[in-house]
């Protein structure tokens, strides 16, 4: 199942407006899932797509993410990158592992 949650374009505002709750966010560029992340404790999502941001290398090239709050941050993580895997027989550019 995809995420669930609506997709923001990849601005300062949008970040900053974005809940630090526990849940999952996916990063994409020109509608291409880039990266596939969970958030949880304190900042919660909010703090891990800034991180993102500022990673000047990979990451913070996205052009729209989208969250999903979840209760189990990890094994929803994990759904994800694998049924990516299931489709494309590969992860995300820039995650390296499931789990």
């Amino acid at each position: 199942m995809p995420i669930r949650g609506k997709k923001r374009r990849f601005t300062d505002t949008n970040i900053s407006n974005a809940p630090n709750c526990n849940g999952v966010y996916v990063l994409t560029k020109y509608g291409k899932t880039i990266y596939i992340g969970k958030g949880e404790g304190t900042g919660g999502v909010r703090s891990r797509i800034e991180a993102a941001k500022r990673d000047t290398r990979g990451r913070g090239k996205a052009t729209s993410f989208q969250i999903e709050r979840c209760k189990d941050p990890t094994e929803r993580e994990k759904q994800l990158l694998e049924q990516y895997w299931k489709q494309y027989r590969k992860l995300p550019r820039y995650n390296d592992r499931i789990g």
